[in-house]
């Protein structure tokens, strides 16, 4: 019997936004959409004789979050190295956003997910292939 032989197969580098990397992505964009809705919503309300010292520091919040979301997003798509530390970082201003509302309502719901998520994903940005191989610039 002859042997045959095997070509090597090339490896695909990990390179470029796909892979899980497209759920951060497309949360980014999710974000800068719900931030500003909720920008805009709290705006309007701050005219209103009802609105108090939550609703003005949920719409300060909403203004932040939302211009660092779309900070974030330019970061990705021109590869910027600094990416993932940026993205880490918002996720935990998240969770600090997160626990400050939930302070200011009293309803504490969302901060255990919110912690659990920024945890994950600090831990994919921080070992990631993709990751490393991306943001390069």
């Amino acid at each position: 019997m002859k042997k045959r032989k095997v070509k090597p197969v090339k490896k695909e580098k990990l390179e470029g936004i796909g892979g899980w990397l497209i759920l951060p992505t497309i949360g980014l964009f999710l974000a800068v959409g719900l931030w500003l809705f909720n920008f805009v919503i709290l705006g309007l309300s701050l005219s209103s004789e009802e609105s108090g010292t939550y609703e003005l520091i949920t719409f300060l919040i909403s203004m932040i979050m939302a211009f660092l979301a779309v900070y974030l997003l330019v970061l990705e798509f021109k590869k910027k190295k600094h990416f993932p530390e940026w993205a880490i970082a918002y996720l935990w201003a998240g969770v600090l956003v997160t626990i400050l509302l939930s302070v200011l309502d009293g309803d504490y719901s969302d901060v255990f997910l919110t912690v659990i998520g920024a945890i994950i994903w600090t831990s994919y940005f921080n070992v990631s292939k993709r990751v490393k191989n991306t943001f390069v610039n």
